[in-house]
């Protein structure tokens, strides 16, 4: 990991989410844990709608495996109209137009296809993928985001899920 980015001025983060115990889903690859009424950010930091919206206005491009494009498409894709690439070898239908398919070489495509398109080009899932693209140094920033999830009890003791895959 440079930090530096590429020869372009692009950079490629990758972004990790995760509950506190390590976990981004459950066992069933729900996430449903992370369906809470409230803000996230109550106890802690707060941001506007305005910086939220400014932050993910400048992401680029999305790049995602195909298991993280399936959830995606679950969950009622949050990538909005950002041109996003799904590196898969399955046949796909065109869910949007601001998709496309990729199957081949990584670094030819950080390279040559995303590079000179893209400044901040954001890796956002699955694990392999993730895992291929830090093994080829292709990464610039890693990003990591801990969702704390917790819970009280009826009796007022704090539980929060640390060591169990089910996460909450």
């Amino acid at each position: 990991m440079s930090g530096e980015g590429n020869a372009t001025g692009s950079r490629v983060t990758l972004h990790v989410v995760s509950s506190l115990d390590g976990f981004i889903a459950r066992e069933d690859n729900s996430v449903s844990w992370l369906d809470v009424n409230g803000s996230v950010y109550e106890g802690g930091v707060s941001i506007s709608e305005e910086e939220a919206a400014t932050f993910v206005k400048a992401i680029d491009c999305y790049v995602l495996g195909s298991r993280t494009y399936e959830h995606a498409l679950e969950l009622g894709w949050p990538y909005g109209d950002t041109p996003t690439v799904v590196v898969t070898g399955r046949e796909w239908p065109p869910a949007r137009e601001s998709i496309e398919f990729y199957s081949g070489d990584l670094e030819t495509l950080v390279d040559v296809k995303l590079a000179p398109r893209f400044r901040n080009i954001w890796l956002v899932g699955g694990a392999m993928l993730c895992q291929r693209f830090l093994e080829l140094g292709l990464v610039d920033e890693i990003r990591l985001t801990i969702a704390l999830s917790y819970w009280v009890t009826d009796s007022g003791y704090l539980v929060v899920s640390w060591r169990s895959r089910g996460g909450i």
